[in-house]
């Protein structure tokens, strides 16, 4: 497993999703990190946090696309 989910990833899923979906909303996130090429994984959760407006389908979509490549979802995050 990559780095574990830190105190502010928690709090942002906590802020954003309700009850019944923050169990699966970190485990999508606790996924990315898993591999080498997957860096700065506190950053890029707390973007895929940003980006998905609290839909949990946008956290998959956005969890894919940064173990594709990281950054992209790092600039579409800087871009919001």
């Amino acid at each position: 497993m990559g780095a574990p989910l830190t105190k502010p990833v928690t709090e942002k899923v906590a802020q954003l999703f309700a009850d019944d979906d923050r169990t699966e909303v970190m485990e999508l996130l606790a996924a990315y990190g898993e591999q080498s090429h997957e860096r700065e994984p506190e950053r890029v959760r707390l973007a895929i946090l940003k980006l998905s407006g609290g839909d949990e389908a946008e956290v998959r979509r956005l969890v894919e696309a940064a173990r594709q490549d990281y950054r992209d979802v790092l600039w579409w995050a800087d871009e919001a």
